[in-house]
């Protein structure tokens, strides 16, 4: 049963279909959400769809990292890369969960 799930995260069409859908969700929502008067950045920092599909893809490239055969030296490449997206997308989730947002005004000639 775990080797079945393993096997059915570690596949690229999945992985396909998950980035496919992430696309079309930030084009829609780009279109979409200032004709209607809203805020984007406002509304992508809030979105749970946004957050669920992250989430899909941490375990998406985990399960790919879990296989064997990514494990040798011919592989390195693809193992920095996969856990490089790992680190990216964990660190979107510390800047989204801790962050604080702000304005600084400088007028010219005066220092902060």
């Amino acid at each position: 049963m775990l080797v079945r799930m393993l096997t059915f995260l570690r596949s690229t069409s999945l992985a396909l279909g998950v980035l496919a859908a992430l696309a079309v969700g930030l084009a829609v929502s780009t279109v979409l959400v200032p004709l209607y008067g809203g805020d984007l950045p406002d509304y992508l920092s809030h979105a749970v769809w946004l957050r669920m599909v992250m989430g899909v893809l941490v375990v998406i490239l985990a399960a790919s990292i879990s296989h064997p055969n990514l494990w040798r030296r011919a592989k390195v490449g693809t193992l920095a890369v996969h856990g490089g997206l790992i680190i990216i997308l964990l660190g979107a989730v510390v800047t989204w969960r801790y962050s604080s947002s702000g304005l600084v005004v400088i007028e010219e000639g005066h220092t902060t």
